[in-house]
């Protein structure tokens, strides 16, 4: 994720995709990647404000960071920066287990441990956004 959020062509797929109701699926900490779309204070103008959204949670990403990649770890507050561009963040009460939200064509999940839920939910959005143009 962290090379991504460089990428210069990341927000133009990102915005082609949100106007185009293509589906869009994050996982873990890419949700993150959201912020490197434009937003006025208080996510004015932000493709995504008002949007139901999830990633790990500050006390995931620190122990994900620390124990499982064995790095030094980085929180970034990922939950945080979504508030702050207007969108509504959710999350699993308990650490570590599955939880994934849709809203609309936008797909997120909390971990890795979130697959199963993300899964149904991103074959779904995928199935509508088809059957839009199926005749």
């Amino acid at each position: 994720m962290t090379d991504l959020f460089y990428d210069k062509h990341l927000p133009l797929l990102l915005s082609s995709f949100q106007y185009r109701g293509k589906t869009i699926g994050l996982i873990c900490h890419a949700p993150a990647l959201l912020t490197t779309l434009p937003s006025g204070p208080k996510g004015e103008g932000f493709l995504f404000q008002g949007y139901r959204v999830n990633s790990v949670t500050k006390t995931e990403e620190w122990f994900i960071e620390t124990f499982v990649m064995k790095g030094s770890p980085k929180v970034r507050n990922i939950s945080a920066l979504l508030k702050e561009r207007g969108m509504v963040y959710e999350s699993s009460f308990l650490p570590g287990s599955g939880y994934a939200t849709r809203d609309r064509n936008l797909i997120t999940s909390q971990n890795p441990f979130s697959g199963k839920e993300f899964t149904k939910l991103y074959l779904d959005a995928i199935s509508d956004y088809l059957k839009k143009f199926s005749f």
